[in-house]
């Protein structure tokens, strides 16, 4: 221990540094995990059939962070716009704090012409998928993925 130090301590209401005694500050919750994330079309997913999906998660008090790999060996016949499923928790029903995340590699696509950001609002486990070049803002759809099309990315969010 050396002068200026926070110490941390663990009591009835969690993880407290510090000299910080309130409850509302307090580290209550820590977890890990898997999920199986999945791609819909339309909020729909015939015939999709995938050769991976797999994703981890963290949660460290309300703070979600999950990353995801889904490969497709045919991408069915949903057609619509492109979101990921099945994430673990529901997000926060908070229009001022929104689901967020990146695509960091996929292959092969269609017709997508720069980074593929992930959005949602609020109050939902599953997340959008965004073409966002200088020339605006596109909802990735089913006429984007190929029949072995692989995606791998993150998500960021705060749980309900």
């Amino acid at each position: 221990y050396t002068a200026g130090a926070k110490r941390a301590r663990f009591d009835s209401d969690g993880l407290k540094f510090g000299t910080d005694s309130a409850a509302a500050n307090a580290l209550d919750d820590y977890e890990e995990g898997t999920f199986q994330a999945n791609i819909k079309f339309g909020g729909a997913s015939a015939n999709i059939a995938h050769t991976q999906y797999a994703g981890r998660y963290t949660k460290v008090g309300r703070l979600v962070t999950c990353s995801f790999v889904i490969s497709l060996s045919n991408k069915g016949t949903s057609t619509g716009d492109a979101t990921i499923n099945a994430l673990p928790f529901t997000s926060t029903n908070d229009s001022e704090d929104r689901m967020w995340g990146l695509v960091t590699h996929f292959s092969p696509m269609t017709n997508v012409t720069s980074q593929i950001v992930l959005y949602n609002t609020t109050n939902e486990t599953k997340i959008g998928l965004y073409d966002c070049s200088s020339t605006g803002v596109t909802a990735i759809t089913d006429s984007n993925f190929a029949d072995n099309t692989m995606i791998r990315g993150f998500i960021q969010y705060h749980a309900a």
